[in-house]
């Protein structure tokens, strides 16, 4: 079953409904993909460091099994 793992800032909260909502729906519509199956989710990170330490974050993990 596919997983799509977002970590996001807290800044960027307001982002993750509109972020889930596409990527789920844009993974479900790959042909080899069966939406039923896939789990989407978002987590807020509130300690993290990136560069400087000044800016927001986002990244985006994705998992997927091979088909039987």
């Amino acid at each position: 079953m596919p997983h799509i793992i977002i970590e996001h800032s807290h800044e960027l909260g307001h982002l993750a409904p509109c972020l889930i909502s596409a990527l789920h729906k844009t993974l479900g519509e790959e042909e080899s993909v069966d939406l039923a199956r896939v789990k989407t989710r978002a987590i807020k990170l509130n300690d993290y460091v990136v560069g400087a330490g000044d800016k927001e974050m986002v990244h985006i993990t994705l998992k997927i099994m091979p088909r039987d």
